[in-house]
């Protein structure tokens, strides 16, 4: 175990052999980019205690969950995430329940409760390694791949952090990609906000991330290989 968070441990986390990887491991990399796309922390002192939670439609995403990420989280904590389903609402829940691992995601600047204007940590994006990891996790939870109905293929990333989504925006130009960039006004029964979009549609680019960044969703493994065995037809036919 690294760190000063050795005394952080509850009785339930001794009980458990609860460890902590190191910060700098890619896998943990993409778990914070997990975590800051679809998953919260946070400290419940009256019932549920110290929370770790990260969510998903509990149809397109419910292999990915249980088939990756419940898996990471086993492979960097040495415990598996409790399951919780909720079909009225078509989201499920990976819930883990520890101080120490709380305290650690604390130290590498992860906030607690509500995300709101979250950064990406300097030792991230210090590294291009890092930030391929990082990205990799928040797209495969916050992002998406579609066909429009012009028929262009986009790669869509959504956030209410500006200044997440300037930073992975510049490093994707940094590296070569064709990004659009817009905010627009996200309207709901609840509240509004304004929401930072990031838009890869051209050809080079796409191929670029598949090959580059990647995905461990199987949702957007499938949806790609079959754009891309349909791009390999078209361009077959255009050689005729």
């Amino acid at each position: 175990m690294s760190f000063y968070l050795s005394d952080k441990k509850s009785f339930n986390d001794v009980k458990r052999n609860v460890t902590l990887p190191s910060k700098y491991s890619f896998k943990f990399i993409e778990f914070l980019g997990i975590l800051t796309g679809d998953g919260y922390i946070n400290y419940y002192p009256k019932s549920s205690g110290y929370i770790i939670e990260i969510s998903g439609n509990y149809l397109t995403d419910r292999e990915y969950l249980l088939g990756y990420v419940s898996k990471l989280i086993k492979t960097l904590f040495n415990i598996y995430p409790c399951v919780y389903f909720s079909k009225r609402e078509k989201c499920m829940y990976l819930r883990i329940k520890s101080k120490l691992i709380f305290q650690f995601l604390k130290s590498c600047n992860f906030p607690e409760g509500k995300k709101g204007q979250i950064l990406i940590p300097e030792f991230i994006k210090n590294s291009n390694s890092s930030m391929v990891a990082f990205t990799r996790g928040f797209f495969d939870t916050d992002g998406s791949l579609s066909i429009k109905k012009s028929k262009r293929t986009v790669i869509h990333i959504t956030s209410i952090s500006k200044f997440l989504m300037l930073d992975i925006r510049d490093w994707l130009i940094s590296r070569g990609y064709t990004v659009s960039f817009c905010k627009s006004l996200h309207l709901n029964y609840k509240s509004n906000s304004t929401l930072y979009d990031i838009y890869l549609s051209s050809k080079s680019s796409l191929f670029l991330w598949f090959s580059d960044i990647g995905s461990n969703n199987i949702k957007h493994i499938k949806k790609w290989e079959k754009i891309k065995w349909a791009e390999r037809d078209l361009n077959l036919i255009a050689d005729i």
